[in-house]
């Protein structure tokens, strides 16, 4: 005789089963994005508050300096647009510590200089240097350009932790005192880099109105550094 074992039954898994897996899914997915956001939000304030205190302690030197290399540094950043849009200062556009990664700086740098250590830093800027003063007699707008690409680039190899702040602050000075006995004024200078980006810079169309665009950020957006650090008189600088 033969005994018929009993089937098990598989158990129904009924709509209130799946609708509470998956709100339970949601819940923890929610709980998930809550927690990395708020991770994000504690970086960024703790990054904006470092960058607060370095402004406090830097020198006037290194202010004005980096705030000369502005430009290049709010087109890659977009330092302004970020403060602006979350009601903080821009503290970056006046210190040599840089926004964001240091990955990103150490590739803008090889990109557009051709930098990528120590030598290639001060091989760029003590040529660039000595190209920019001997063409300020001829060209202020080239000799600006100049200038502000040198201190673009000796600012951001040590923001990248090629230089140290002293050997870029350094390389700033005679710079500095080159653009500050040719301008006398944030706007003056602002003019002059156009200009000099539009006859002197890269044969780019692109790249000549988006300067032009952070130009015109740095020079009314009430958080720029050319709005806080005031433009040395030459003769006092002197």
């Amino acid at each position: 005789m033969t005994t018929t074992l009993p089937q098990r039954r598989t158990p129904m898994m009924t709509l209130a089963t799946v609708a509470d897996i998956v709100t339970l899914g949601s819940t923890s997915r929610a709980a998930d994005l809550r927690a990395a956001r708020a991770r994000r939000l504690h970086a960024e304030a703790s990054a904006h508050a470092t960058a607060e205190l370095e402004l406090m302690r830097a020198s006037f030197a290194e202010r004005l300096a980096v705030a000369c290399a502005a430009p290049f540094r709010e087109r890659i950043a977009l330092e302004l647009t970020s403060a602006s849009r979350e009601g903080r200062r821009a503290p970056r556009l006046q210190v040599i510590g840089l926004p964001g990664q240091v990955g990103r700086w150490r590739t803008a740098l090889d990109h557009e200089f051709d930098v990528v250590d120590a030598v290639g830093a001060a091989t760029f800027v003590t040529t660039r240097s000595a190209l920019a003063h001997s063409l300020a007699p001829r060209s202020v707008s080239c000799a600006t350009l100049l200038a502000a690409e040198c201190l673009h680039v000796a600012t951001a190899a040590a923001g990248v932790g090629c230089w140290t702040h002293e050997e870029a602050l350094a390389a700033s000075a005679p710079l500095v005192d080159l653009l500050v006995g040719l301008h006398d004024s944030w706007a003056s200078f602002a003019a002059a880099f156009l200009a000099g980006e539009a006859t002197c810079g890269r044969p780019d169309d692109i790249r000549h109105v988006v300067f032009a665009q952070v130009v015109g950020r740095l020079l009314a957006d009430e958080r720029s550094p050319w709005l806080d650090v005031a433009w040395p008189d030459a003769a006092t600088a002197a």
